[in-house]
């Protein structure tokens, strides 16, 4: 296992389907798919070759090299933004809005 990156990023991938509870490792018929989508214009990617991709993505910082997301088949981030972003937004608000009621 020579590759940092990818060995930190199976080894986070594992850990956190085990958390889950879920299993992982294959894509196949029938199965629930998990991908994501780097955005290949963003300047962390500019001219990097397919043996780089997975250094930048896990070593390039805060930068958001992805750009969607597919869970369990189904679409949560489009073209960067989650597909309930409004919706979470909105909550959130509400609850900090209740903490400071009970905080006064």
């Amino acid at each position: 296992r020579r590759d940092v990156a990818l060995n930190l990023w199976q080894d986070a991938l594992a850990g956190g389907a085990q958390a889950a509870g879920r299993a992982v490792g294959a894509l196949e018929a029938g199965r629930r798919a998990d991908l994501l989508v780097l955005d290949s214009a963003h300047p962390n990617l500019e001219g990097a070759l397919e043996a780089d991709v997975m250094g930048r993505l896990v070593f390039c910082g805060n930068d958001n090299l992805v750009r969607d997301v597919l869970a369990g088949g189904r679409w949560v981030v489009q073209g960067g933004r989650h597909m309930a972003q409004d919706t979470i937004a909105r909550r959130y608000r509400q609850a900090i809005n209740q903490l400071r009621e009970v905080r006064a």
